[in-house]
């Protein structure tokens, strides 16, 4: 999250991309949105075609193509930091004693607005769990000692299935 935040604040538009989409998608992705360089966990690697995009552009997220040929829809910095602001009023994210937890992967939507954005906007710790199971997310959350978490229906799903209302932490909001 620290390469997405200092994209975030040096004014550079990045495209999240899944490391398991399929070459050709990934490919066709990053032609259409002009892509300059390619970051992954070992390197940054240029890739010939790119231009720079708007100087306000932050983020291109690509839809999951489930109802035809994946979209991108473009964040600016404007509308990423108003909606930092709302999660702020909403979650009281803060740099005094805030921690958030999410399992969801950094080229998940939800995961840049809120985990990386919004708390880093607001000075929030974010921890991030690298490889989900179900019967330990709450457990994951004690440890952490984390105030709000992001997860998604499919997972939430999972949750409840594997694990009881005594489970449940205190420490949430």
């Amino acid at each position: 999250s620290d390469i997405i935040w200092q994209c975030f604040t040096d004014g550079i538009c990045i495209v999240p991309i899944d490391p398991k989409m399929d070459e050709e998608k990934r490919d066709g992705i990053i032609n259409y949105a002009r892509c300059s360089a390619l970051i992954n966990d070992e390197e940054l690697r240029p890739v010939s075609g790119g231009d720079k995009c708007d100087p306000d552009d932050r983020i291109i997220i690509f839809t999951s193509g489930s109802t035809g040929d994946p979209k991108g829809v473009v964040l600016t910095r404007q509308a990423l930091s108003a909606n930092a602001e709302s999660l702020n009023d909403i979650h009281g994210f803060s740099s005094e004693g805030c921690s958030h937890i999410t399992p969801l992967p950094l080229f998940h939507v939800n995961a840049m607005c809120m985990s990386v954005i919004a708390c880093k906007l607001n000075g929030c710790r974010t921890h991030y769990i690298q490889n989900f199971v179900a019967s330990e997310f709450f457990e994951n959350i004690r440890k952490s000692g984390a105030r709000t978490a992001s997860i998604v229906p499919a997972l939430l799903h999972d949750v409840v299935r594997d694990c009881t209302p005594d489970d449940w932490p205190q420490c949430l909001d």
